[in-house]
């Protein structure tokens, strides 16, 4: 594992969307200080949430290729988090990401790619703060499954101006493992 600031992802296409450093600096904040030891940034592109996270006083890891970090946790499921949170900006279309592994299995495949990198990186932190479209987590059955299993913190919609090239509305998740409470609807 790469620590520090990823000089270019091989991992993703250029039409990538970059984290804008306000964002980024938005998610960092909702980290809890217990949880800033060792945070993992798994598609770190140009590297605007490691510098926000690591102006915070985080220890970060920045994986250049995200697939081989997932190489340890399959086939077996981890049962102690190795990190004590994720913070993400996951590619949102399978369309956008290179060298998909043939290990991947085709439930794998059928999840959407941002629904994938959640799903997966639930199991390596108690705390996961991601970027996704508005409705990632809204809108199916196993997203609901997910949020009842693992607990909603909050969402904060950033509305449709965030990327500059295409008008999507965005949020920013803060899921953490166990809780239990009402979930905080933020809009900005």
């Amino acid at each position: 594992m790469k620590k520090g600031v990823a000089r270019q992802s091989r991992l993703f296409t250029e039409s990538e969307f970059q984290t804008p450093p306000a964002v980024a600096d938005y998610m960092a904040s909702l980290l809890p200080y217990q949880q800033r030891q060792l945070v993992l940034e798994p598609t770190p592109g140009e590297g605007n949430l490691v510098r926000a996270l690591q102006k915070t006083g985080c220890a970060v890891t920045a994986e250049n290729n995200f697939f081989d970090l997932l190489k340890i946790k399959y086939p077996i499921k981890m049962e102690t988090p190795v990190f004590d949170a994720v913070v993400m900006n996951p590619p949102w279309s399978w369309e956008l990401v290179q060298n998909v592994p043939d290990w991947l299995t085709t439930a794998d495949k059928n999840l959407s790619c941002a629904q994938f990198f959640l799903q997966n990186c639930l199991d390596f932190a108690p705390v996961v703060i991601a970027l996704l479209p508005w409705n990632s987590l809204l809108d199916s059955p196993k997203s609901t499954k997910i949020i009842k299993h693992y607990g909603l913190v909050s969402v904060t919609g950033l509305g449709r101006n965030v990327f500059k090239r295409v008008p999507v509305r965005t949020g920013v998740y803060n899921l953490q493992r166990g809780y239990q409470g009402k979930t905080e609807l933020i809009i900005l």
